[in-house]
């Protein structure tokens, strides 16, 4: 018995080693992917890892491929490099200027359905082309991970997983946006954040607004910002952020009461420290008011007011027929309350 079930062992083994799985060499490990639409065609530009020990020393390479599809976009450059595409690797997707004013939806679906892409996949926008962006020499995954992660740290960009700008691009009141980068003197750069309508670009906001989505959001330290004292420029920064929001709908119009709550650090000398509070409670409230101001403008809820009122009144929240002039019309109300230590 103990002979049989040796050999049946030895069987599997052989069984498997014939049945082998590709080598690394042989996959096409891709660490981030750039979506363009030029021609009536999706442009596709991957980078992957090298697995190769070529005379480039370079750690990865990029290749782009066109097609009518994101399927078969990729697989024009799988017919030119015969590596089978790994996508579970995957650490960013950059959406091109042209693919944000046609329209993401088609192509989103391609990741938000595919079972190797990972949920929290970064996904940004680019100024212009996406390809550029990706075939900078100096751009590695950990870069365009370190735009991201500045949400929590100075707030000047939005950290965008796939699944919240899925959710939010079909949502009926949730407007999706992105970290908005570009290429200045071959670096890649933070612009704000591009804020879509729908499953298009709507509009852009400056790193100074963005900072002030992330403070209403409540999902970041401000690591230095600046203000004016006594006719002098100090800096500080904030820690222990946290907002209290309230969300409202009153015959028909919506009121948010937002008080913002955080401890500050001074960094330079101030020798009149009167007022101090105040001064950088006023400069709070300014980044965020100019925020809230730009966003209303265009009707887009960047803020999660529309998900805070289905929490609250989902009668309400769905007795809202047009969501755009809701924003517009809603009253905001916005303090803050700072303690200088």
């Amino acid at each position: 018995m103990k002979k049989m079930f040796l050999a049946a062992i030895l069987t599997v083994s052989v069984f498997m080693q014939g049945c082998s799985i590709k080598q690394l060499n042989e996959k096409m490990i891709i660490q981030g992917m750039g979506i363009d639409f030029v021609g009536g065609e999706y442009k596709v530009t991957v980078m992957y890892i090298n697995t190769h020990n070529d005379e480039s020393g370079n750690s990865h390479k990029t290749e782009t491929g066109k097609g009518r599809t994101i399927t078969e976009a990729v697989s024009d450059i799988v017919t030119g490099n015969g590596l089978e595409p790994l996508y579970s690797h995957n650490s960013f997707i950059i959406l091109g200027r042209s693919v944000c004013e046609s329209g993401v939806n088609d192509a989103m679906e391609f990741f938000a359905g595919y079972y190797q892409f990972k949920p929290s996949v970064n996904v940004l926008t680019a100024q212009e082309s996406a390809s550029d962006i990706i075939k900078q020499g100096n751009i590695t995954p950990e870069v365009i991970t370190r735009i991201s992660d500045n949400e929590s740290t100075t707030g000047l960009s939005i950290t965008t997983p796939l699944y919240i700008f899925w959710g939010d691009i079909r949502s009926k009141s949730s407007s999706a946006c992105t970290s908005f980068i570009s290429v200045e003197d071959k670096k890649i750069k933070s612009n704000g954040i591009a804020i879509f309508d729908g499953d298009r670009i709507s509009h852009t906001l400056s790193n100074s607004q963005t900072m002030g989505v992330a403070v209403l959001r409540g999902k970041t330290d401000i690591s230095e910002e600046v203000i004016p004292i006594d006719g002098e420029k100090k800096s500080f920064s904030l820690s222990n952020m946290h907002t209290e929001t309230d969300v409202r709908a009153e015959n028909g119009v919506m009121n948010c009461n937002i008080v913002i709550k955080a401890e500050a650090n001074v960094y330079e000398y101030i020798a009149d420290k009167d007022n101090l509070e105040e001064k950088i409670e006023e400069s709070i409230n300014k980044i965020t008011c100019e925020a809230v101001e730009e966003c209303k403008e265009h009707g887009s809820d960047v803020f999660n007011f529309g998900k805070r009122l289905r929490q609250s009144n989902k009668k309400a929240y769905n007795s809202v027929k047009d969501w755009k002039q809701f924003i517009k019309n809603g009253i905001y109300n916005i303090s803050s309350e700072i303690s200088v230590r």
